[in-house]
């Protein structure tokens, strides 16, 4: 897990760094070179496009009832989280590993890509999220969230870094939503998954807004409020209805500063 998913409280419990130094050890003796590494900042689509990865690999027929948030994380592992000591289930496929952290050279053998998301967004909706997270009783306001030093905008930019040179593949947000069937398939195929079009195109189906929403449902999520939804909205320029001049100056500075040229 990124330290920007993690709670204050936990950060200052020692007994929280030695079980995560132990998850990170274990992880490392873990992870094989014909591992898949997805990267993903917080609040990027991450949840979405693992669905739709499962959904091709279990490959069930239209129709079928959506697996829950647990499944789906049982058995797509997350670098630094006991799932990476689980089996993994589809033995002819390299298997596909999520990180929220920045590139670390440990991933420097694997194939690896990124998803990424307008940085204005992101803001909106890790604002709302934290907002219904038990875990962060996060209660500021949304330029006191774009300055946040660890969770905040740059926080972002930094991350992109990091992974920007050392990925084969980087897909936006926003694309997969405007042309998911060509998209999708680009992402299966950069995760070796033997597939058609057809199937591509049921396993979007089966990864629709409504559907992730009931995988939500049927899910334990000790800490998230029960109004909160992982796909809130599932929309894109959220932004602006939150964001003032002196927000959107903050943006532009980063943007040259990391030499981010995604959005404008």
């Amino acid at each position: 897990m990124s330290p920007i998913l993690v709670d204050k409280s936990s950060l200052l419990n020692p007994f929280f760094y030695a079980r995560k130094a132990w998850l990170y050890a274990g992880s490392l003796y873990k992870l094989s070179e014909t591992d898949i590494i997805m990267a993903f900042y917080p609040k990027t689509g991450s949840t979405w496009v693992r669905f739709f990865l499962y959904n091709i690999l279990r490959d069930k027929p239209l129709g079928s009832e959506p697996p829950s948030f647990n499944e789906l994380n049982k058995y797509m592992a997350e670098y630094g989280n006991p799932s990476m000591f689980n089996t993994w289930p589809f033995e002819d496929q390299p298997r596909l590993i999520k990180t929220h952290r920045p590139y670390s050279r440990v991933f420097r053998n694997n194939k690896s890509m990124m998803v990424v998301r307008d940085p204005r967004d992101i803001m909106v909706s890790f604002y709302h999220y934290a907002k219904e997270n038990t875990d962060f009783s996060f209660d500021g306001s949304m330029k006191e969230m774009i300055h946040h030093p660890r969770m905040g905008m740059e926080v972002f930019f930094q991350h992109y870094k990091s992974w920007r040179n050392n990925v084969s593949l980087i897909k936006r947000y926003e694309d997969l939503k405007e042309d998911p069937l060509s998209n999708f398939a680009d992402i299966a195929d950069f995760c070796q998954i033997n597939t058609s079009r057809k199937k591509v195109k049921r396993a979007v189906k089966q990864s629709s807004v409504k559907n992730v929403r009931k995988a939500q449902q049927k899910s334990e999520l000790d800490h998230l409020d029960d109004e909160f939804t992982f796909a809130r909205k599932a929309t894109s320029s959220q932004w602006k209805d939150y964001f003032d001049n002196s927000d959107l100056k903050e943006f532009h500075k980063l943007c040259e500063k990391y030499e981010f040229d995604l959005y404008t």
